[in-house]
């Protein structure tokens, strides 16, 4: 238990904490909260932000640790789905997800445990589970643009398994992404989002500034280079941008075999096949499931849009 002077000492020192973490500072946030763990150790605010500072410093065991130990003291849904991150960012995901509906049960109303929960299931391919819980969180919190857009991603997807009311996913998902864009135009995946779906619905001159805007926004992201490198290459294969792109990204990420993939099929398209050879078998010594598949396909003419949504769903988990 502490007393007045306690509880106003560690206030103040939450407060600077916090300012040293947001001033990109977290080591020292952490230096100035070991002790103070150790002085108040009943304190569940000293552990919570114990752990949102080793978050900060990419060390998720270390906060998985801190928020056990501040859910102990106190059981809060806030600190349900800071666990859930850390606990994501270890690939934990099933506990992750448990933790998010933990925090549910506490709290209907928490937008960000509706919105994790939704990413999780969409990424697990629950569709229907998926949407409820973004309509959800979008529903709580109506400018939550990050909602909005993965809301609209999944109708997307709903709508590519070819359900029951294929074009009013479409358009929900086209309202979405929209609004999305509308409450934060600087959020990159909005940007690939509406892109891709333009290009799906295609209405190709609206999704291009789409895709130019996510590579002015990531400038330095190779993996959004590629996605409009695709797109370029496939709707304008006149146009050189898409080859420098390629070649930018490759670059930036040579691990990265989503992006030997797409230049492999850029590369085919252009008839140069010694180099698509090159690309493809990188990819598939990288673990792309379908470079094979590329390598021994005839059709080189078109590229589905499938394969970059493929690739966006897939890279959207490591992100968040």
């Amino acid at each position: 238990m502490t007393g007045t002077t306690d509880t106003t000492e560690i206030s103040r020192l939450l407060l600077l904490a916090a300012d040293r973490r947001d001033q990109g500072d977290p080591a020292a946030a952490v230096d100035m909260l070991v002790p103070a763990a150790e002085r108040w150790p009943e304190c569940a605010f000293v552990h919570l932000h114990l752990g949102l500072c080793y978050n900060a410093l990419d060390q998720p065991a270390h906060a998985e640790r801190a928020f056990r130990r501040s859910l102990a003291l106190e059981r809060q849904p806030y600190t349900l789905s800071f666990l859930a991150h850390a606990l994501r960012r270890q690939n934990r995901y099933a506990e992750s997800a448990d933790c998010l509906r933990a925090a549910l049960a506490i709290d209907a109303n928490d937008e960000e445990a509706h919105y994790n929960l939704g990413c999780h299931l969409r990424f697990e391919g629950q569709l229907d589970a998926a949407i409820d819980h973004l309509q959800r969180a979008s529903d709580i919190d109506a400018d939550y643009a990050a909602a909005h857009a993965e809301l609209g991603f999944a109708l997307m997807l709903q709508a590519r398994r070819g359900g029951s009311d294929r074009n009013g996913d479409l358009q929900r998902a086209l309202r979405h992404l929209q609004r999305s864009v509308q409450l934060d135009p600087r959020y990159h995946w909005s940007r690939l989002y509406l892109g891709n779906l333009l290009w799906t619905l295609k209405r190709i001159r609206q999704a291009r500034p789409h895709y130019e805007a996510a590579v002015r926004l990531r400038p330095d992201d190779g993996f959004v280079l590629s996605c409009s490198a695709d797109f370029l290459s496939s709707q304008f294969p006149a146009s050189r941008l898409a080859e420098s792109r390629f070649k930018t990204a490759v670059q930036m990420a040579p691990d990265d075999p989503h992006i030997h993939y797409e230049y492999g099929r850029h590369l085919l398209r252009s008839e140069r096949y010694g180099e698509a050879r090159r690309e493809l078998l990188l990819a598939e010594r990288l673990g792309h499931e379908r470079a094979r598949e590329a390598l021994s396909n005839g059709t080189y003419n078109s590229m589905p849009r499938t394969s970059t949504e493929r690739a966006i769903r897939a890279r959207t988990r490591s992100e968040r």
